[in-house]
């Protein structure tokens, strides 16, 4: 990293620094500007975000809250693992389940998608799903392990209270016996309209693919979704908390995941006007790449990764300007499906030298 103090005036304005170096390393200039986007030269376009917000306006406004960022289970190959800095480090908001759900209810949102970690783990998990699922029913992602409380769940919440529950098998965590049981219980109370499943297609996990088809199949779950696992490129941890000399190799067997855009340019998308990703302490970020961004590069992650606010703030709104994006191409499918339809692409003159 290269650091150049710059005069106070001169923040958040045009700056150019000249870097003259001893030894073999040349650096040309360091260049500070008012916009996020001009690094890469770019300038706005009044037409293209017109067209973008008024795509937005039809879409529904999505809620993702990370209820926790801690997990009672430890995969190894759990992206979040990676972020070792926070993991299990952030301590969620000493907020009431009352207080959690004022915050998230005052953005009117249409969809709240609970995840974590484990949401489950979160003690007042039941009254938060009660309180907010009574106005907006939830969807949520869980592991189905020991934290989740069947006679807790059926004594206190509605089949109402729910649109979706996922739960996905981790084998390393948890006997196929034990999840099997306990998914045919809670479709027995709820419903499988209310219920998917979720399998990694980990090399060591592949043999679950047809018996998780069956039994989805078996109870009538309404969505079945088998996530393929190839190799990328960041170094993952050969057990939490730790690095690996060297990637985990891909199943060659599994078809490789197709992008979510193929294009490098940039686009202006709604994320933070109608989708907002949320963290355990209220923090909140226009989308999942900056929330991983953020904790993962913390202080250093660039601007426009970084918090839009916190939801338990009285004055805070979802954003009024688009996002000027130039990663489409490696949006998340969780961003992607709710703000997708709203990306415009911006009348830039070539694509983008990104790495993939």
């Amino acid at each position: 990293m290269i650091c150049a103090r710059i005069p106070t005036d001169k923040v958040g304005k045009d700056y150019e620094v000249q870097i003259h170096c001893d030894g073999g390393l040349n650096v040309g200039k360091i260049v500070s500007r008012n916009k996020k986007h001009e690094v890469l030269g770019i300038e706005e376009d009044a037409d293209a975000k017109l067209s973008c917000l008024t795509k937005a306006n039809s879409l529904p406004v999505s809620l993702q809250w990370f209820v926790t960022w801690r997990c009672n289970y430890a995969c190894h190959y759990c992206w979040q693992e990676t972020v070792r800095d926070s993991y299990r480090k952030l301590k969620p908001a000493s907020k009431s389940p009352t207080q959690w759900a004022e915050a998230l209810l005052r953005l009117k949102p249409d969809e709240i998608v609970m995840s974590g970690g484990e949401p489950t783990t979160l003690p007042g998990i039941i009254d938060i799903v009660k309180l907010l699922g009574s106005v907006v029913p939830i969807h949520m992602t869980s592991n189905l392990g020991n934290s989740f409380k069947l006679d807790d769940w059926e004594k206190e919440i509605s089949p109402d209270f729910l649109d979706c529950i996922t739960f996905s098998f981790h084998p390393s965590q948890q006997s196929w016996d034990d999840y099997s049981h306990k998914l045919k219980r809670f479709v027995n109370f709820y419903g499988g309209r209310k219920t998917a499943v979720e399998l990694v297609m980990h090399p060591k996990q592949v043999e679950f693919e047809k018996p998780m088809r069956e039994l989805a199949h078996q109870l009538g779950v309404h969505v079945v979704n088998i996530d393929p696992y190839h190799r990328q490129p960041v170094i993952y941890p050969s057990q939490p908390g730790s690095f690996a000399d060297r990637c985990p190799e891909e199943n060659p067997g599994i078809a490789h995941m197709p992008r979510q855009s193929s294009d490098k340019n940039p686009h202006y998308c709604s994320a933070g006007i109608n989708r907002i990703n949320i963290d355990p302490t209220g923090d909140a970020y226009t989308c999942m790449s900056a929330i991983d961004r953020s904790k993962m590069f913390g202080k250093h992650s660039l601007a426009h990764y970084r918090s839009i606010g916190n939801v338990f703030d009285r004055d805070f709104r979802m954003q009024q300007e688009p996002v000027l994006c130039w990663e489409t191409f490696r949006c998340s499918g969780c961003d992607s499906t709710r703000i997708g339809e709203s990306w415009t692409p911006h009348p830039f003159a070539k694509e983008l030298p990104l790495p993939e």
